[in-house]
């Protein structure tokens, strides 16, 4: 028959232990080596996520007016609502796209559209001062909800599939991002709706609806946006 090999007790295993170890810090090195931004960043994808978004906010304008009309005074009167939310949703998409990243800076990335808004709530509360009127009513954070909370569902939804694609380095964060931009958008949308003719009643009612969408949006991105 054919000779036998030689073989040393243990060689064989020992081997195969220095193999794996190898193999273990070669992979190691590579994935730290393959570090990178979130596909997102380029160019090419900034410019989809931005046409992306052009799309769907102006079919949730659509969507506002088919459900539930044009103001009475003319949609042109919500103005002020247009362009404080169209501004914090646009902060919000450009802080989204680098928050998917896994190596983002949240509290960087974060700055600008919380900023934002946290600056919107103090110039209301400083206007509901000077007026002597409550900042918010709840029967008119009750109805926003309603309203602006449809119109955010299918940005939301849209934001998560992006999101998902990405590996955001606190899930938690950016869902609630996804939301503070969802429900900006629903905002936005809802400006050109929304029967209420007092700026501040309007706005401080739109703002809260957006802090709340932020929360539910922390708690869906807790779970959903994980990997």
């Amino acid at each position: 028959g054919a000779p036998r090999r030689s073989r040393r007790p243990g060689a064989g295993r020992g081997e195969r232990r220095a193999a794996r170890t190898l193999s273990t810090d070669d992979l190691s090195a590579r994935l730290a080596g393959d570090l990178r931004p979130a596909p997102a960043a380029g160019p090419a994808a900034g410019v989809r996520l931005a046409a992306s978004a052009v799309l769907v906010a102006a079919s949730s304008l659509a969507l506002s007016s088919l459900l539930y009309g044009l103001r009475a005074d003319g949609p042109s009167n919500g103005l002020i609502g247009l362009t404080i939310w169209s501004a914090l949703a646009r902060a919000g998409r450009l802080a989204l796209a680098r928050a998917r990243a896994p190596d983002a800076s949240l509290g960087r990335v974060l700055l600008v559209p919380a900023g934002g808004l946290l600056a919107l709530l103090l110039v209301l509360a400083l206007w509901s001062q000077a007026d002597g009127k409550p900042m918010i009513r709840l029967d008119h954070v009750a109805h926003c909800l309603r309203t602006v909370g449809v119109l955010a569902l299918a940005p939301f939804l849209c934001l998560s599939v992006f999101v998902r694609r990405g590996a955001p380095a606190s899930p938690t964060m950016t869902g609630a991002l996804a939301g503070l931009v969802a429900g900006a958008v629903g905002a936005l949308a809802y400006s050109v709706s929304c029967p209420i003719n007092d700026p501040m009643a309007s706005l401080s009612a739109h703002a809260a609806t957006v802090l709340v969408l932020a929360a539910a949006g922390a708690a869906i991105g807790r779970r959903l946006y994980a990997w």
